[in-house]
């Protein structure tokens, strides 16, 4: 079982968002969170978020972001669902989740490349 926080199913949802069924930066996945959750994730809740969902198998790592498992994306975009719907369809997917003895670990979330993703986020949004 793995012990995910309470800021893990949006991790999870601003991943599915940002990416869209492909991989997402770490700038996509803080702006789909903000227009989530109209806030903007701490390092802690992003970092260990995005490392304990890697270990769950419910996103993967590549060389251009992160990206949603099949099974994550199918839960969020059931038509007619706000994103409360999307998150407790998501809570379920995690809740059925493992932790994958040969799961690879987190790379390359420093709180340079997270402050950077954060100022170049706030740069590019409207309103800034």
């Amino acid at each position: 079982m793995v012990n995910f926080q309470g800021s893990d199913a949006w991790v999870l949802l601003a991943v599915v968002h940002a990416g869209r069924g492909a991989a997402a930066g770490l700038e996509a996945i803080l702006a789909a969170g903000d227009w989530i959750n109209h806030a903007i994730f701490k390092e802690d809740e992003l970092r260990g978020g995005l490392a304990r969902l890697l270990r769950a198998g419910l996103i993967r790592q590549t060389t251009k972001g992160w990206a949603a498992a099949p099974a994550a994306i199918r839960a969020a975009q059931v038509r007619g669902r706000g994103f409360g719907k999307q998150d407790e369809a998501l809570g379920k997917v995690m809740d059925a989740a493992r932790v994958r003895k040969s799961a690879p670990r987190l790379k390359g979330v420093t709180p340079a490349s997270f402050r950077a993703a954060v100022q170049a986020y706030l740069k590019d949004s409207p309103g800034s």
